[in-house]
């Protein structure tokens, strides 16, 4: 029966050891590894992407042709990761809501929460926002009009941190844990019984 529990625990530990190692995708800081400025999809639309800051940096020009869309790129997550992206931003625009920093998960759209939409012309902030294994996400600028001038964004810097699943690989030692002393109580009544 001992070596049962052993095992258990043994197998357990085991379980959380590799679980709580090093994932394949480690956090990043900048536009790294698996996150270079390449393997991203660029799609400018009628705006403008300047990567000669990669991999610090990044600048979108939203479009300025008369028409609603956005400029932005986009990369599917390797695993679930927690993005965080320090940004800046300018408009010749007569209000901030017209063009606008934005993120999309499966092509969701979605503002900057750290955005003012209705406030000065020029803002900055830190964004920070999770994202799930497989799911493509992106940043990048949107205008509503096209029209009034074109909003710059710079986005300083950026971090893919990776999400922890130690306490899912905790649960499990305890589940094995669990497992081995009612197998070790079946055992007992078992001989009590012969």
């Amino acid at each position: 029966m001992k070596k049962i529990l052993l095992i258990c625990l043994v197998l357990g530990f085991a379980f959380v050891s590799v679980s709580n190692a090093q994932p394949i995708y480690a956090s990043t800081y900048g536009l790294n590894g698996y996150y270079e400025i390449g393997n991203w999809s660029q799609v400018p639309n009628s705006g403008t992407i300047d990567i000669s800051g990669a991999p610090n940096s990044l600048t979108f020009l939203s479009g300025d042709s008369g028409f609603e869309d956005t400029t932005y790129i986009s990369i599917y997550a390797p695993c679930d990761i927690i993005v965080k992206i320090n940004w800046t931003y300018t408009t010749p625009d007569v209000a901030a809501h017209w063009d606008f920093p934005v993120y999309f998960i499966n092509g969701e759209m979605f503002p900057f929460s750290t955005y003012d939409m209705d406030g000065a012309l020029i803002q900055n902030g830190l964004e920070v926002f999770t994202v799930q294994s497989g799911q493509n996400f992106g940043i990048g600028a949107y205008t509503e009009d096209g029209f009034g001038g074109a909003c710059t964004i710079d986005a300083v810097s950026f971090e893919f941190e990776t999400v922890p699943v130690g306490i899912t690989a905790a649960l499990g030692v305890f589940g094995l844990a669990g497992i081995s002393l009612f197998a070790r109580r079946r055992m007992k009544r078992s001989k009590k019984e012969v």
